[in-house]
């Protein structure tokens, strides 16, 4: 049994970069001594993901590409590697992704289904080119804070007060644009946990129940599948 299964599709130019961002997390992991198997593009498959988590029943799953509000894209993209289908397979792990969008709805499935942590974006996570340096730092830093001791809630502030100080730095820097999408990637981010859980709801019943509970206990009430 492994401690961590490595998710890092690559084919295009934004999941090339991600998978070399990747690669960093990778060696901080084997630092530690967290045995892994790392499914790099080919083997960043459905099939694949299913079969390795299964079987070697890891704590965490990192994945580092695309993603979209139904869960997170394989290979090519033509497919899900995680989503509301399967996403099951989560329940009492903890889950640390680089995707856009799956925070705002398949990652909060995946949180009610069980999952102990999902650290994810609920909008589009952007970059530039011109300070891909800070943009990997920002997104790797959760994960690092984490392997340091840190808990999820914890690390998620620390990454947060992070990305204010990487933006000030690009300020200074005459880098605008860049500290703009850094700052919007930060906006965006999100660790669900049991003492952080998702604020946000489509159902109207849920939505009264945390405005009148907050969310930590609204969400723990049964309902339909919002």
């Amino acid at each position: 049994m492994v401690e961590c299964v490595v998710i890092r599709p690559c084919f295009d130019e934004a999941s090339s970069i991600s998978f070399e961002w990747c690669s960093e997390v990778i060696g901080w992991l084997r630092e530690k001594n967290i045995s892994l198997i790392d499914l790099a593009k080919d083997d960043a498959v459905r099939s694949k993901v299913e079969e390795a988590i299964q079987r070697e029943n890891p704590q965490l799953i990192v994945f580092y590409n695309h993603g979209d509000t139904q869960g997170l894209l394989e290979q090519d993209g033509e497919n899900y590697v995680i989503d509301k289908k399967n996403d099951y397979m989560l329940s009492g792990k903890e889950l640390y992704t680089l995707a856009c969008l799956y925070g705002a709805d398949a990652g909060i499935d995946a949180w009610k289904k069980g999952a102990i942590a999902v650290w994810c974006y609920t909008k589009e996570f952007g970059f530039t080119t011109e300070a891909l340096t800070e943009f990997k730092n920002f997104a790797n830093s959760g994960i690092k804070f984490k392997l340091e001791g840190k808990t999820w809630e914890e690390s998620l502030q620390q990454a947060k007060n992070l990305a204010k100080q990487l933006c000030q730095k690009l300020i200074n820097e005459g880098k605008y644009i860049s500290a703009i999408i850094l700052q919007q990637d930060a906006d965006a981010l999100r660790c669900y946990t049991q003492n952080n859980p998702p604020e946000t709801s489509t159902c109207i019943f849920r939505k009264l129940l945390i405005k009148i509970l907050g969310p930590q206990k609204a969400w723990k009430i049964a309902g339909r599948n919002d």
